[in-house]
């Protein structure tokens, strides 16, 4: 899942629908690596849930379960559990948001300096807009930047983290504009079909030369 196949690509070009009028969904897939940034962010949507005039879910999706941990909120978090691929991919394109994060402060530096989660490029090959969480040195980070995707927190303060949530998870009048830029992020960055063919290409090339 760490790159965009050609019919996710071909859908990305349709019009996209509009986000749920009732509620404000927030996908992640896979297993928490960061779950102390995790943690954080629950506590930052707990702080504005009432000040939203759409109810705000957390959805996870995996054979990994976190009802146990202190900072699960079965008010705001549904377990999902190990699902199909076909039902997995057709729950998250009916989501609002994707989710990727890594740690907001540096205390892994060699996963927050040389990894990327595929929760990103998940979300792009679903046509969500994406909350981004993570150092202002990570290569998720970095990467966000460069495309105007969603929302974007690097700040480990907690009440600035409410407030950028507060600011942006109902500020649906720029999804046309997300989509156009996970297109652009899709096609130039996680494109399979080309990278796949950049790979054979340098395989090719590393087998002649010996």
């Amino acid at each position: 899942r760490c790159s965009v196949e050609p019919e996710a690509l071909a859908r990305l070009r349709d019009p996209a629908p509009k986000p749920p009028d009732d509620v404000i969904r927030i996908g992640y897939a896979g297993v928490i690596i960061a779950e102390p940034t995790f943690a954080r962010l629950v506590k930052a949507l707990q702080t504005i849930r009432h000040q939203l005039s759409r109810r705000v879910e957390i959805h996870l999706y995996g054979g990994q379960l976190y009802s146990n941990r202190d900072w699960f909120d079965p008010d705001l978090i549904t377990e999902h559990g190990f699902i199909s691929e076909a039902e997995l991919n057709r729950l998250y394109r009916e989501g609002t948001w994707g989710l990727a994060i890594m740690h907001l402060d540096d205390i892994d530096p060699r996963y927050n300096h040389f990894s990327f989660p595929c929760k990103f490029s998940m979300s792009l090959a679903s046509g969500l807009p994406l909350i981004c969480v993570g150092h202002p040195q990570s290569p998720l980070v970095e990467l966000a930047k460069d495309y105007r995707l969603g929302i974007l927190l690097t700040d480990s303060d907690t009440d600035k983290l409410a407030d950028s949530l507060r600011q942006g998870l109902e500020d649906f009048s720029r999804f046309d504009e997300y989509r156009a830029e996970i297109l652009r992020c899709a096609e130039t960055e996680f494109n399979a079909e080309r990278n796949r063919q950049k790979l054979h290409q340098l395989l090719d090339a590393a087998q002649k030369s010996q």
